[in-house]
């Protein structure tokens, strides 16, 4: 129940559970972070 795939289009419906699901961290693509240094 986290997100649709139909006719080409992805639907989130639960961007939060996909988030901890994946256990994403944002912080790594902050501009000024390690990975354009």
């Amino acid at each position: 129940g986290l997100v649709t795939f139909r006719d080409g289009r992805v639907t989130f419906h639960d961007y939060g559970g996909l988030v901890d699901l994946a256990e994403f961290d944002p912080a790594y693509l902050d501009q000024t972070g390690p990975l354009l240094k």
